[in-house]
């Protein structure tokens, strides 16, 4: 539940008018992403740490999404 909030806290702070601009907020999770990615193949970090982190990073994806979805509906 804790990376769930996070996540969501994530894509909020994301999507209120005084945060980051979407641009790059979307660069660094695409880095982050790339991140978790090359870490899993060159590293032998524990992979629990890995899934947490790639739970978060798509979490927050997945709120945006969700999030742009509904204001090109409404």
């Amino acid at each position: 539940m804790l990376a769930q909030a996070v996540a969501s806290a994530c894509a909020d702070w994301i999507i209120d008018p005084g945060g980051p601009s979407e641009r790059l907020a979307i660069a660094v999770i695409a880095l982050g992403i790339a991140t978790t990615i090359a870490m899993y193949t060159c590293t032998r970090m524990p992979r629990s740490v890995l899934f947490w982190c790639a739970f978060v990073l798509s979490g927050t994806v997945a709120a945006l999404g969700g999030h742009f979805v509904l204001t090109s509906i409404g």
